[in-house]
């Protein structure tokens, strides 16, 4: 037979051994006069600041609940501006630019090519201040390109860069004056107005063009400079304007773009497109 217990509050029988009354919550004492021992207990304040499995007492029991705070969103700030990445194998895809700068090179999962031998591990970085995107390259940077925007002029070290072909930019000094008076009937004063350099895939100078007054068209095969063998290449790709005053280049609207090296922190504006070694990047607003 089951023990039982009468309550002495409410006279209710309680069968087993409770420690407390199952109708009033009273204690209850054995039927042989001993009291029985109750369960410590604690209040809530104390239990809350107690470990459990659960490391604790959940906080919501003492405290009023709080805003869920996106850690990933506190960490990268608005995201303002997106980057298409387009790699050599078909690869398209999309990278959100927020507070925290997104680092450019090979040696990279997200933005870059892994194993060229033309773009560094870490070339620089893209990082947005205020609401203006910018590139930053690192020292010695030789790996990021920028498309031109239009014709542009060029200053003494740029490096072009059209298809494959890599060429770097250097000034020619000035031509001494013409003596009339010795002067050779059938000779020229067309004196060169800079020079290109062109670069082999290592990054040592190659072969070496000297641009004269007037246009320069390079192309795959229909220019003044010809480079059959780069697919890369339209056929009339980019366009040199020479004088004594300044060189410009221009894009002949090539399939692939024509870019020039980026040599310090510029800013990109929306529709911007970069190359780095194989790989396109362009610029785009966030939607």
């Amino acid at each position: 037979m089951s023990e039982t217990t009468t309550c002495e509050l409410c006279g209710t029988v309680n069968v087993g051994s409770p420690a407390r009354c199952i109708a009033c919550g009273s204690p209850l004492r054995p039927e042989d006069g001993s009291q029985r021992a109750l369960p410590e207990q604690e209040d809530l304040d104390s239990a809350a600041d107690r470990a459990t499995l659960l490391e604790e007492v959940p906080r919501r029991l003492v405290e009023p609940p709080t805003k869920q705070i996106d850690r990933k969103a506190v960490s990268e700030g608005p995201i303002q501006f997106s980057i298409r990445l387009l790699l050599p194998d078909g690869d398209r895809r999309s990278i959100d630019i927020g507070k925290r700068a997104v680092p450019l090179g090979s040696g990279l999962d997200h933005l870059g090519v892994t194993g060229d031998p033309r773009v560094r591990e870490l070339e620089g970085n893209l990082l947005v201040e205020g609401e203006v995107l910018y590139v930053d390259p690192v020292p010695e940077s030789s790996g990021i390109y920028r498309r031109l925007r239009g014709e542009e002029p060029l200053t003494a070290g740029d490096v072009v860069l059209m298809g494959d072909v890599a060429a770097l930019f250097t000034r020619v000094p000035p031509a001494a004056p013409v003596d009339t008076d010795r002067h050779v009937l059938g000779g020229s004063a067309n004196t060169p107005c800079g020079r290109l350099v062109f670069l082999r895939r290592d990054g040592s100078p190659g072969p070496v063009h000297d641009l004269p007054a007037g246009k320069t068209i390079l192309g795959r095969t229909d220019g003044h400079l010809n480079f059959p063998n780069d697919s890369r290449l339209s056929r009339r790709h980019a366009r040199f304007f020479a004088s004594d005053k300044a060189v410009t280049i221009e894009d002949l609207g090539s399939r692939n773009g024509t870019y020039v090296r980026i040599r310090e922190k510029i800013a990109l504006d929306v529709g911007d497109a970069l190359r780095i070694g194989a790989a396109g990047l362009q610029v785009r607003e966030r939607a």
